[in-house]
């Protein structure tokens, strides 16, 4: 299964639930059939080869409750992709990330194109000033720009990106790490043409 995601390259998991039924069946199988091993190799003592299906399934079983408990640090960037993608503003719509990661994703959860800029990281005033300058030029009426940094970091402001307070909103922000210090928040660019909700 994973190596079929990987050859396709699928971005969201819904695609592949139809083989979880056929997989755990199958798996299941090949579990209980680790009890035959002994064929393979015929030094292993029999008890050993009896527990080994349960060992399986016990390792399995830890590693499946320790990835639910697990934080999710992408899951803040999907979160904000959907309020991007039910953001009912009209006019051709970009967004911007300093995570070039995470384009992908953003892309399939907003519905938008996404775009990186590199940046320096003490200038993110400065990229932001720069992203604004290109989407003028290419005449996008919304600009979102998502921006991870340290929690402690202060809010940009409209004056620091050369935009006027009307225009320059943040819409969102989104802890992406267990101690939160660490922040995702999403700004709003919109020119005079758009009307803001």
């Amino acid at each position: 299964m994973i190596l079929w995601r990987c050859a396709i390259q699928i971005v969201s998991s819904r695609y592949a639930e139809i083989l979880i039924f056929p997989m755990t069946a199958a798996a299941a199988y090949f579990i209980f059939q680790l009890e035959n091993i002994r064929k393979f190799f015929p030094k292993l003592p029999e008890k050993y080869a009896k527990f080994l299906p349960y060992a399986v399934l016990i390792i399995l079983a830890l590693i499946c409750v320790g990835k639910d408990l697990s934080y999710n640090r992408y899951h803040p960037f999907m979160e904000a992709s959907g309020i991007v993608k039910a953001d009912n503003l009209s006019g051709k719509r970009v967004i911007y990330t300093l995570e070039k990661s995470r384009d992908r994703q953003i892309t399939y959860y907003s519905g938008c194109e996404v775009r990186s800029m590199e940046y320096a990281g003490d200038q993110i005033s400065d990229a932001c000033r720069a992203i604004l300058d290109e989407a003028r030029s290419q005449s996008y009426q919304t600009v979102y720009i998502f921006i991870p940094s340290a929690a402690a970091a202060p809010d940009i402001t409209a004056e620091s990106v050369g935009a006027d307070t009307q225009s320059w909103s943040i819409i969102t922000e989104k802890y992406f790490n267990r101690k939160k210090k660490k922040i995702l928040r999403v700004y709003r660019y919109t020119t005079s043409q758009i009307i803001q909700p």
